[in-house]
């Protein structure tokens, strides 16, 4: 079965390929990536080049627990300061504005489809803010967006003139988009060593304990055990926000 899976082969799950061939794209992506670190890096340094020392993810779902995640256990000094922005709240916008300094943050608007409503309308509401403060001439440049290649954000990144834009494997869902550009590039500018989380990835991606553990999961779930508790130290909490969102996503909640 692992094998079959390798090789995107649908009948794993089922005869009809519709929603799964175009699903797998997370499979081989950390070694595409791991290809194109240069690109990640470089918008860091210039970032920090430039005296950036906060940056806001607009975005939300599961590819949004990802990069927070990062946030709060890998950040280091180095690194510019990550929130996420996954609400539509007026007061919690408000008070993330009055703290923020436009001239030094940076905003990475996050949407697979390009058209996700409560994204779209951060994006309007901080790009106005930032150019009120700034002027429309450099506001752009404090913009990077990650979406689906030909999306509407694609189209609205080169209207305003964003610093860069990032076209994500569109053979990826949300909440499996770790490591594609969703994660990474929230990653490399908090200070994760990217490289090195990909290697380990790919190298853990190749051993049998992601099969073992999926098949112990089934195996119980047959049996009846409705329950699936984990365990972990206090300083990766945050991570089971993120494993939650995905056996919760994917197990139809």
């Amino acid at each position: 079965v692992v094998e079959r899976i390798w090789k995107h082969d649908h009948t794993v799950w089922r005869d009809d390929p519709d929603e799964i061939t175009n699903r797998l794209g997370w499979l081989d992506i950390a070694e595409r990536v791991k290809a194109e670190i240069s690109t990640i890096a470089s918008l860091r340094n210039d970032l920090n080049a430039d005296g950036y020392t906060d940056v806001r993810l607009l975005g939300m779902g599961g590819s949004s627990l990802a990069p927070e995640v990062f946030s709060k256990i890998f950040a280091d000094a180095e690194g510019l300061e990550l929130e996420i922005v996954d609400t539509t709240d007026p007061d919690y916008i408000l008070r993330l504005q009055r703290e923020l300094s436009a001239e030094k943050t940076a905003f990475i608007v996050a949407t697979k489809s390009g058209g996700t409503v409560e994204t779209l309308s951060a994006f309007k509401h901080f790009y106005n803010w930032t150019a009120d403060q700034l002027g429309e001439d450099d506001a752009g440049s404090h913009f990077v967006a990650i979406t689906d290649p030909g999306s509407k954000l694609v189209k609205l990144s080169e209207e305003y003139r964003f610093r860069r834009t990032y076209e994500n494997d569109s053979n990826i869902g949300g909440r499996y988009s770790v490591l594609s550009y969703f994660g990474m590039v929230p990653a490399a500018l908090v200070g994760v060593d990217v490289e090195k989380l990909l290697s380990r990835a790919i190298d853990i991606a190749h051993k049998p304990i992601g099969s073992e553990l999926g098949a112990a999961l089934g195996t119980l779930a047959n049996a009846g055990r409705d329950k699936l508790t984990l365990v972990g130290s206090s300083e990766i909490i945050p991570f089971f926000d993120w494993v939650e969102q995905l056996v919760a996503e994917s197990t139809g909640k």
